[in-house]
């Protein structure tokens, strides 16, 4: 077979080709980490929301607490 020239074409479409597949690669990795710190992220807000609401709970239950056995001020509203 004849040698056409398009060796040195061959090996850096070759070398292209690799470097492509390491990008590619490097991109998979990190979206999978992004995607580990949006679950964390989602996860710390819950955390933050559930804390919320037993505060308020609890503010709620200290309020009533206080109140109870005073006329008219059995309740919040």
């Amino acid at each position: 077979m004849a040698d056409t020239g398009d060796t040195a074409d061959t090996g850096m479409a070759a070398m292209e080709a690799t470097r492509v597949l390491e990008v590619m690669e490097v991109i998979t990795v990190a979206e999978a980490m992004v995607a580990l710190v949006e679950d964390t992220a989602g996860d710390l807000a819950a955390i933050a929301n559930h804390m919320a609401v037993c505060r308020m709970t609890a503010n709620t239950s200290s309020r009533l607490s206080a109140n109870e056995g005073v006329r008219g001020k059995d309740t919040l509203f």
